[in-house]
């Protein structure tokens, strides 16, 4: 048993090999002995540091009220720089994203790859995939703000509902849900939410239309249809979309 750290330490460092501390300067082996760092690391760290501050007060002095910013494989978007956003607005922003990720999701798959399947039993295919998105949707309103489900086609995914019919849904359930989102974080009444508050609410809408987007791309590279570079990577240009 150890008494103390320190003692813990000189016995590891000795118990390990004579070499590591030979090689060191008397100071260095005090240093190392007395559990601290040696000089020289300190004087690194130190180093990292100031250069690290200077780089960020560099670039903060830099950033204009526009700045552009480039994602991989894909055209810069000008976005404001240090915009304020209240709590509906960030709300608004990020539902209306994961919208627009649909849709050019939707835009950019082939006719051929519009068709692919996985399932051998009769199962969801691509555009199935899309249809169930939008159907979860409306399943939602209709128990959490009915009156907002009034409009809102009901699509039959084993039909392979064309692009024009998933869009014109995409349409209707896009906003709904987002009247929805609103309506909860500002507690109106006949807009019911899930038990844990706004934040999970808006998250599970997220994860499971990302999920089936992920099942929509496993399918297609399977099937020979894999999406260009540009359009993968734009899937994840959430500040550029």
């Amino acid at each position: 048993m150890f008494t103390s750290a320190n003692e813990y330490e000189r016995n590891h460092t000795n118990s390990l090999s004579d070499e590591p501390m030979c090689h060191k300067s008397a100071k260095e082996k005090s240093t190392a002995l007395r559990g601290g760092w040696p000089v020289h690391a300190v004087f690194g760290v130190a180093m990292v540091l100031f250069i690290t501050d200077a780089v960020a007060c560099n670039y903060e002095s830099s950033v204009s009220d526009e700045t552009i910013y480039h994602l991989p494989f894909s055209q810069p978007i000008t976005l404001k720089a240090n915009q304020m956003m209240n709590e509906a607005e960030q709300l608004s922003q990020a539902w209306q994203t994961n919208c627009r990720i649909n849709r050019l999701l939707v835009e950019t798959v082939s006719a051929d790859g519009w068709l692919c399947t996985l399932s051998k039993r009769g199962g969801r295919g691509v555009a199935g995939e899309f249809a169930h998105m939008h159907n979860v949707r409306l399943s939602h309103l209709q128990k959490r703000a009915k009156d907002l489900s009034v409009d809102v086609p009901k699509l039959d995914p084993s039909s392979q509902p064309d692009k024009g019919k998933i869009l014109a849904a995409f349409d209707a359930s896009d906003s709904a849900i987002e009247a929805l989102l609103l309506g909860v974080l500002e507690n109106e009444p006949k807009r019911r939410g899930f038990r844990k508050g706004i934040f999970t609410t808006l998250s599970y809408f997220i994860a499971h239309e990302a999920h089936h987007r992920g099942r929509i791309l496993l399918t297609l590279k399977v099937s020979g249809e894999t999406l260009d570079r540009n359009m993968q990577m734009n899937i994840w240009g959430w500040d550029q979309l």
